[in-house]
């Protein structure tokens, strides 16, 4: 259990250099998703079929997009943890394999499967290239922290 508590800490803390990664790739001049990267986008699908657009304002959207986004980081940390402990190899590298099935998972099965964002072989190659070496920095990032967690029986 506490390593998933670890992991979960792990991907939260992670979440960070992953979004910052996001923010630097959204000013390339390529870029086409400016002010609405993914997690902004699933957010606003997910209150539109829910009806709670019209409830909810700008700022309360913006902060509901990032707590979901580090939610989600969170959970998949817990994930991360689980192969971690299993591999024989380096955590950031195991943590990079979680955070690509996570991105293959989300943005090919779950995320279009629910309608909440189109399938991935949809988007434009630079749109999945940004997503792509978000997650991977999301899961050496989390490898690399799991190890950096103290393990719970430091704080009795």
């Amino acid at each position: 259990m506490q390593e998933l508590v670890r992991g979960a800490v792990a991907g939260l803390v992670a979440t960070a250099p992953m979004t910052w990664t996001m923010k630097v790739a959204e000013r390339l001049p390529t870029e086409p998703w400016r002010g609405r990267l993914p997690p902004r986008q699933i957010t606003d699908r997910m209150l539109d079929k829910s009806g709670l657009d019209q409830h909810v304002d700008e700022d309360a959207t913006k902060a509901l997009a990032i707590a979901a986004h580090y939610a989600f980081g969170a959970a998949a940390g817990s994930l991360a943890a689980a192969a971690i402990v299993r591999s024989p190899l380096p955590a950031p590298v195991t943590g990079s394999a979680v955070g690509l099935g996570v991105w293959a998972a989300s943005y090919l099965g779950w995320l279009p499967l629910v309608g909440l964002r189109r399938n991935a072989t949809q988007e434009p190659a630079w749109c999945n290239l940004q997503m792509v070496t978000a997650h991977l920095v999301w899961g050496a990032a989390a490898g690399w922290l799991f190890n950096a967690v103290p393990e719970m029986e430091e704080y009795r």
